[in-house]
C-alpha cells in the first residue's frame, strides 16, 4: 500500500468511526433527553412503517440509548483496532539443540541493520529502521538515504545482502526486510569567495 492509498484508507476510518461515536453519544444523549431544545434535540423522528405506537411505548427510550451504546463502543473499538501500533517490541529467535531460547530487541535488530546500511558506504547518507507486523509477517523496515550521485546498483547489492543478513541471522520463516530508498536533500552551496 502505498503513502497516499494508506493517507486515504485512514481518513475514511476515521471518520467512519467519529460518525459512529459521534452518532452513538449523540442518540444516547437525545434518548435521555440530556440535550438542549434546537433543531439538534428534535422532538421525534419519522421513522417509515414503524407504527407510533410502538415508538411511544415505554422501552423505546431503552431501545435507543442500547442501540446508541452500541454505536459508541463500535466506533471506539474501530478507532482503536485501527490506529494501534504493530511495532514488535522483542523477537523470539531459533534457539539452541540444548533447549535454549534468544530473544532480541526489535529496536536493537532494525537499528543495527540500518547502521550496517548506513556504514557500508558513501552512497548511502542515512539510515534508520523499524521491526513491524504486517499480514503476519514480521517486517524489518529500512529506510535510508542516498546520495544524489549514487550507483544504484551497488546500492541495490548492498540492500539485497543486508537484507539476507537480517533474515540469515533470525533464522525464521516469518521474518522479511524491506529497504525503502530515497535521495538525501540536496546539500547547501558553499559561500562564494571573492
Amino acid at each position: 500500500m502505498n503513502r497516499a492509498t494508506y493517507a486515504l484508507d485512514r481518513v475514511v476510518l476515521t471518520l467512519i468511526a467519529l460518525v459512529l461515536l459521534l452518532g452513538g453519544a449523540w442518540v444516547v444523549a437525545w434518548s435521555q433527553g440530556w440535550l438542549p431544545d434546537g433543531w439538534w434535540s428534535p422532538r421525534g423522528f419519522f421513522v417509515g412503517p414503524v407504527p407510533e405506537s410502538l415508538t411511544g411505548a415505554d422501552w423505546w427510550p431503552v431501545a435507543l440509548l442500547v442501540g446508541g451504546a452500541v454505536l459508541t463502543v463500535l466506533g471506539l473499538v474501530w478507532l482503536v483496532r485501527h490506529f494501534r501500533s504493530h511495532g514488535v517490541e522483542a523477537l523470539s529467535l531459533v534457539g539452541d539443540p540444548h533447549g535454549g531460547s534468544m530473544i532480541v530487541q526489535g529496536a536493537a535488530l532494525a537499528s543495527g541493520a540500518a547502521a550496517v546500511l548506513q556504514d557500508s558506504g558513501p552512497d548511502v547518507t542515512r539510515a534508520r529502521g523499524s521491526l513491524a507486523e504486517r499480514h503476519g509477517r514480521l517486517v524489518v523496515d529500512l529506510t535510508a538515504s542516498v546520495r544524489r550521485d549514487a550507483d544504484l546498483e551497488k546500492v541495490a547489492r548492498l540492500c539485497d545482502r543486508v537484507a539476507d543478513e537480517v533474515v540469515r541471522t533470525t533464522g525464521r520463516s516469518d521474518v522479511s526486510c524491506r529497504v525503502r530508498l530515497k535521495v538525501a536533500p540536496r546539500a547547501g552551496r558553499a559561500p562564494r569567495v571573492h
